[in-house]
Formats: C-alpha cells, sequence, structure tokens
C-alpha cells in the first residue's frame, strides 16, 4: 500500500517508530479488561493509516492532567482513512458495557482524540474532514431518568430540556462533545458476541 510522499516522509521523520501499525486491509484490534477480552475485526477499503492502542501512545504533553477535563484520557484504537479526495478519521472505544457514567468517560475520550488526530495529521500533512465514532459493547446498562437516584445528573440548563444520554445520543446514533460549544459526531454502537468459552467478546465492521 503506498502512501503519498508527504505523509511517507512524516512517517519516516516527524513521528515515533511503530505509532502507527503496519498497514494493511484488515486489522483486528484488541482490548483486555478486567471482565475479559474484546476482539474487533475492522475491514477497511482503501488507504488508510491504523494506530493500535492509542490509550497507551505519547500524546500532546502540553494538556491538562487535572481529570475533571479528560485531556490525558483517549479512545483504544483510531483509523485514518482517505474517502476520495478527503481523509475521516475513525475513533473507537471498547468496553464490556455501557451505561450513562461509562457514556460520560467515552465522550470525555472521544472528545480529547478529536482534537490529537487533528493535531497529528498536521503534521502528516493532511486536513481531516469527517469524524466518526464506534463504542462496541456486549451489554447495554442505561439508567431512564424517571427511575434514576440521582436526578441531578440529569439537570437541565435554564431554558434547556433534560438531556437523557441513552435517547438523546446512543440511541440516536450520535455523540456530543463540548469545545467551547457542544459539536455532534455520528456514533455506531457495535454489539459484540461472546464467545463459547466465555472469554471474549468478538466482533467485526467494514469502514
Amino acid at each position: 500500500m503506498t502512501l503519498d510522499s508527504r505523509i511517507q516522509f512524516a512517517l519516516d521523520q516527524f513521528i515515533e517508530n511503530d505509532y502507527f501499525a503496519t498497514r494493511e486491509n484488515v486489522y483486528s484490534l484488541e482490548e483486555i479488561e478486567t471482565t475479559g477480552k474484546s476482539i474487533l475485526t475492522v475491514t477497511v477499503i482503501g488507504e488508510n493509516l491504523c494506530i493500535k492502542d492509542f490509550d497507551s501512545k505519547n500524546k500532546c504533553n502540553f494538556l491538562k492532567r487535572d481529570s475533571t477535563f479528560g485531556m490525558q484520557k483517549s479512545v483504544d484504537h483510531i483509523i485514518i482513512k482517505k474517502n476520495g479526495d478527503e481523509w475521516s478519521a475513525y475513533l473507537i472505544e471498547m468496553k464490556t458495557s455501557v451505561g450513562s457514567k461509562t457514556w460520560g468517560d467515552i465522550k470525555l475520550k472521544m472528545r480529547t482524540c478529536y482534537l490529537t488526530v487533528q493535531a497529528i495529521a498536521v503534521f502528516l500533512g493532511i486536513r481531516i474532514k469527517h469524524f466518526f465514532a464506534y463504542t462496541s459493547y456486549e451489554k447495554e446498562k442505561f439508567i431512564p431518568i424517571a427511575t434514576t437516584t440521582n436526578p441531578r445528573m440529569h439537570a437541565p440548563l435554564l431554558g434547556e430540556h433534560a438531556w437523557d444520554s441513552k435517547k438523546d445520543e446512543w440511541d440516536a446514533n450520535k455523540i456530543r462533545i463540548k469545545i467551547n460549544e457542544f459539536i455532534e459526531l455520528p456514533h455506531t454502537a457495535i454489539q459484540m458476541t461472546r464467545s463459547t468459552d466465555g472469554n471474549e467478546l468478538i466482533g467485526a465492521i467494514k469502514i
């Protein structure tokens, strides 16, 4: 798979060796949690770059370390893909279950990576036109607003309706992240299947 000379120059001279995975059209992305291992097979059509285990990679050291802002958080894997003359980024987070609290954490990860990937793109000499968010999971554990024991979690701002993260985002196939104002990214939930021995979650997508 031949890359544009500008991108290759960046990979050779700007970016750490092995920061990006060996270029393929099929990637096996993994995440290990205390509850087991998730394996997501991603088939990519066209020119692409993949950063596996992005959460363990070096990133922008000037970002705030206060956990309140979540600027040290990151998704598990990133794929940058060329679609025609435009580049798109696919931000992939892998979970065993997703509920309101987990979703809030995922939103912080997506926000940081939305910004970080654009910084990486500058070094590669490309511009990311579109962003797509993905979350793999086995079980949903959202708590309906009507039954939550902490109604302040969903308290609306003055003049706004109460925000239901499941109904307004998860079920609506989008994720809202705040960068001064809120922006919305398309979001795809990938339900995984547990293996026969019960030790792994297995799934596959094509992008």
